[in-house]
């Protein structure tokens, strides 16, 4: 992946997201820095993961990688109107 900046990681998980991006970007041995840019906690993240990777399937570069703008993948994610959000986290959040 050569450039980084221009596509976002989109996942659900288990574990805190800051811990997985800090072992991410520690471990992954590219240039450049990984930022959380928004995570939601929603009590049904396998039916919201599998509708944002449909909603974004034309901007899937690899796997759970996309290229999107963050805000976009924040707007996929809470589009699933199903789903309630416990807690938001990241620059987007903290920014508004």
């Amino acid at each position: 992946m050569n450039n980084v900046s221009s596509v976002v990681k989109i996942c659900c998980s288990d574990e805190d997201p800051v811990s997985i991006i800090n072992e991410w970007a520690e471990h992954a041995g590219i240039p450049g820095s990984a930022n959380l840019e928004y995570a939601a906690l929603v009590d049904c993240p396998r039916r919201v993961e599998k509708k944002v990777y449909e909603d974004l399937k034309g901007f899937n570069t690899k796997n759970d990688w996309f290229q999107v703008t963050a805000l976009q993948a924040m707007a996929a994610i809470k589009s699933e109107k199903r789903a309630r959000v416990f807690e938001e986290k990241g620059s987007l959040i903290e920014t508004s």
